[in-house]
């Protein structure tokens, strides 16, 4: 076993723990740890500013909301719903609906929690590693970084998966009272939970399984994740489970289906912190196992955005922690060596460079055009009707329901061969309302000869990208 703090070899301490000193310091709160906790709300404060305001952040916004309605419902994942995630996100948003109500602040809302949470599960691993005032830096880092503002306060389940990574990395590497083999089962239930939200995690069970250490915490690691893996998806259709949230992802990377994020896209994405990052490890050269466990977090998840598909620039929100932690490596030894004040000028200074890129902060009022169709909508539909749309975020303002197995209109879908247009018309029944918003639906070959046969004109909103974008009665069947 090797020393977390100085690379010498050793024994665990009593209660089996490999962490610094930082780690075993009194738990009493000093002005960093008040420093870091106000920080926290105020990013907090920040995300939440006119949370439901903007119409949408993100098309898989509207899939993920008119999924849940439909489980307010009765509806059951891979069942009754497409579903290219694992289960654990739509069953979570599903009770954040129940509790805070049928709109989009409260599906946001569960991102932002979940934002907090990582933030500060990270800011407790930085203090164990590095000492108090990197904690700090590693909070506010990661919370303005713009990639993990972007998942922040938008209805996508990066964030709680995050929550629940960071939170197992956090605890695996902790000292206290609690047996080690303990917060190692608690650890790999967290991470288990983690990748039954979203599968993007899978390249943190390295650094997870790099600071749990030994063989038979591997095993008690790897054996509570495996077992929460299949607790959760166990209630569902497993073949429709593996045939829909991996056999999908599959498909579509052996196509080559979806966007792919270039090196200039994926660079930017982790901004200054990059350099900032880079500084990190190089001052940790001699702790060989702690610039291990830095560089196994960062490298492979680099590696899977670039290389898997389809990748989204949301999913660069994998890169927000690894970077921030590493960083705050950085500036815990600038504190140490130049004192405080270049400490801070230097976190500031990352903070500033790259805050002009958070795009996804600003705050936009619905187009007047999204607000009449809105109420198009509400006109010509009642609310027991289901909506056939490329657009589902119009769907759920409007407070309609949507067919299960099209909550889900993405091109990855259409390319893969997932949706077709045979799926569509078995979806659309006679006096069915048809929304074409953004053109999605175009993407299937024959849906104009379809719409122009099938479907009766309502209302157009003219746009010379999108023909027929409007509303549509569906004519019944010849």
């Amino acid at each position: 076993m090797v020393n977390f703090q100085d690379g010498r070899r050793g024994s665990p301490t009593a209660d089996g723990s490999f962490a610094p000193p930082a780690a075993r310091v009194s738990c009493r709160l000093g002005p960093a740890d008040a420093a870091t906790v106000l920080s926290l709300c105020a990013l907090a404060t920040c995300w939440s500013w006119r949370l439901g305001t903007t119409f949408s952040h993100d098309y898989d916004e509207g899939v993920y909301l008119v999924s849940a309605r439909e489980m307010l419902h009765g509806a059951v994942p891979f069942r009754d719903l497409f579903s290219s995630q694992p289960p654990a996100y739509l069953w979570m948003l599903r009770t954040a609906l129940a509790l805070g109500g049928d709109t989009v602040g409260s599906g946001r809302a569960l991102s932002i929690v979940s934002a907090v949470i990582a933030c500060a599960a990270l800011g407790v691993l930085s203090r164990r590693l590095f000492g108090r005032p990197a904690a700090l830096a590693a909070v506010v880092l990661c919370g303005c970084s713009p990639v993990f503002i972007s998942v922040a306060h938008t209805c996508q389940p990066e964030a709680l998966a995050l929550a629940l990574a960071i939170s197992a990395l956090s605890l695996v590497t902790g000292a206290g009272q609690v047996a080690r083999g303990w917060r190692e089962v608690g650890a790999g239930m967290l991470f288990g939970l983690a990748l039954s939200t979203k599968l993007l995690m899978a390249p943190l069970a390295l650094p997870l399984l790099w600071f749990t250490g030994g063989y038979k915490g591997a095993a008690r690691v790897v054996g509570s994740a495996a077992a929460v893996v299949l607790a959760v998806a166990f209630p569902h259709d497993l073949r429709a489970v593996l045939d829909q949230a991996v056999g999908f992802h599959l498909d579509a990377l052996r196509q080559g289906a979806g966007s792919h994020v270039g090196l200039r896209e994926f660079f930017r994405g982790g901004g200054y912190l990059w350099f900032l990052a880079l500084g990190g490890c190089l001052v940790r050269r001699r702790r060989p196992r702690l610039l291990v466990g830095l560089l196994l977090w960062i490298g492979p998840s680099a590696a899977f955005l670039l290389v898997h598909r389809p990748i989204f620039s949301h999913h660069l929100s994998l890169l927000a922690p690894p970077l921030a932690l590493a960083s705050s490596s950085a500036v815990a030894a600038v504190r140490e060596k130049f004192g405080r004040v270049p400490a801070l000028v230097l976190v500031a200074l990352t903070v500033l460079l790259d805050i002009d890129r958070g795009a996804s902060m600003r705050v936009s009022a619905p187009r007047p055009e999204e607000v009449a169709a809105l109420e198009a909508i509400e006109r010509y539909s009642s609310p027991e009707q289901r909506v056939v749309s490329d657009d589902q975020m119009l769907v759920f303002r409007a407070g309609r329901r949507v067919a299960g197995d099209l909550v889900d209109t993405s091109f990855v879908r259409m390319d893969t061969g997932s949706l077709t247009l045979h799926a569509l018309e078995r979806a659309v029944g006679s006096g069915t309302l048809v929304v074409v918003w953004t053109g999605r639906f175009y993407h299937l070959p024959g849906f104009a000869d379809w719409l122009r046969e099938r479907c009766e004109p309502l209302l157009e909103f003219p746009d010379a990208a999108v023909p027929g974008r409007g509303l549509h009665r569906a004519r019944p069947p010849p």
